[in-house]
């Protein structure tokens, strides 16, 4: 804590100047805490009044993926939603939004590449390394010719 480590548990030592400084200091160590649980509040869980039900469906879609599909599966990789996370008293708000972040980002690239390889399969198109070199040899007419 911020107020005991520079003020130390006596009032005796409390001056307006060194109030002032502990003051700055709380504020700049926990303003980072701050605006994360402003952005955790937004999207925790933002439809719980039934405001729109898509939104809500979609949300909950999240929430069950993120909490116990991927999180569960690739829990070095996937973190539980950020409610979930708020609940771990050990961890920063800002630690916290980070990793929600971080889990964001890693499901979205994880989508994006299912859905390229979706769509390079489906229009026959070959990825490097995707087939055999035996078979690319094939492709290049170097299957058929006799030594």
């Amino acid at each position: 804590d911020v107020i005991n480590d520079e003020m130390g548990p006596s009032a005796s030592n409390w001056t307006p100047n060194s109030i002032q400084k502990v003051i700055q200091k709380y504020e700049t160590e926990r303003a980072p805490d701050a605006k994360a649980l402003a952005r955790i509040a937004q999207i925790g869980y933002p439809y719980q009044y039934s405001q729109s039900m898509w939104r809500s469906k979609l949300w909950f879609v999240n929430f069950v993926l993120r909490t116990f599909i991927l999180s569960k599966i690739l829990p070095s990789i996937f973190d539980p939603s950020a409610i979930v996370m708020v609940q771990k008293s050990e961890l920063r708000y800002s630690e916290i939004w980070s990793r929600a972040q971080r889990t964001t980002r890693r499901i979205l690239f994880t989508i994006s590449a299912l859905a390229i390889a979706i769509a390079c399969r489906s229009f026959s198109f070959d990825l490097p390394l995707a087939g055999s070199i035996s078979q690319q040899l094939h492709n290049l007419n170097f299957g058929r010719l006799s030594w």
